[in-house]
């Protein structure tokens, strides 16, 4: 992958969470590009349809792996379908992640767990896993990290602690492979109208909060950024004045404040949401 440009389009994408959102935007993306796609999430109907549209949208192959990154089998089920396919890897998209909502203390630990098993682990795993065959094709890495990694949040404590985990992994990772031209890039989008926040047990009268439509951005256009983003090796890709404004604030308050101000925010979008 040079400065400006993929790496060849007989390179495999693969995409973690390309069912819906981000996750499916991203893979069309790499569609448009030509390139053959991995589409991995846990539903097979929505994987078949997300093929077809990527199919459509210019691909020459998109092949789909139904799995549970949380766990240990799901990943060795995407480390053997490339290795079966035998193919470099133009792209490892890192995508696959939800959310939690609410006082940690009453959050449900094999759900507060399992979040950090697929937004830490599953990606430290699959960079790790699916490293050599990247560098074979000077190619790069993609992860979807979050405005929340800025800050500590308090309401979604384990969520903004694992986007720390993300972006700071993707930063240091990309640090190393410089030399090597391996792109790595950190995509931190705010609020994007997926499913995220019904997963995340968010009410929908929070997502349309003011603040949310402020920084709110739609998942065609985090995603057309984030590709090109990555293309140019741009180490975050951030959507949206508001969210970089946020983000730069977060980073020159103390830690202290920045938790005080997120659990203000977060506190008042619940209140919104319950009026």
């Amino acid at each position: 992958m040079t400065s400006s440009t993929p790496a060849s389009s007989d390179s495999l994408v693969i995409v973690t969470g390309a069912s819906s959102g981000i996750g499916l935007e991203l893979a069309l993306c790499a569609a448009r590009d030509g390139h053959p796609v991995l589409l991995v999430a846990r539903g097979r109907e929505a994987l078949e349809i997300a093929a077809d549209a990527a199919i459509d949208a210019g691909s020459p192959a998109a092949h789909v792996v139904s799995a549970d990154l949380s766990t240990s089998a799901g990943i060795d089920a995407v480390v053997t379908e490339v290795d079966k396919l035998g193919m470099p890897v133009a792209a490892l998209i890192n995508n696959a992640g939800f959310g939690g909502w609410g006082p940690f203390g009453e959050q449900d630990l094999d759900r507060a767990t399992r979040m950090v098993d697929l937004n830490c682990r599953a990606v430290v795993e699959l960079s790790h896993r699916l490293l050599d065959r990247v560098r074979e094709a000077r190619g790069g890495v993609l992860t979807v990290a979050s405005t929340a990694a800025f800050q500590p949040g308090p309401g979604m404590a384990v969520y903004h602690a694992s986007k720390a985990f993300a972006l700071y992994f993707s930063l240091a990772l990309r640090d190393e492979l410089k030399a090597e031209g391996v792109h790595v890039t950190a995509l931190c989008p705010g609020p994007v109208p997926t499913e995220f926040g019904a997963n995340a047990g968010v009410h929908a009268e929070l997502e349309a909060s003011l603040r949310v439509k402020l920084s709110s951005q739609p998942a065609d256009k985090v995603a057309r950024m984030a590709w090109r983003g990555l293309r140019k090796n741009q180490a975050v890709v951030m959507p949206g004045t508001v969210n970089r404004l946020g983000a730069l604030g977060a980073k020159l308050a103390p830690l202290t404040t920045s938790t005080r101000l997120a659990r203000t925010a977060l506190g008042a979008m619940a209140a919104s949401s319950k009026a």
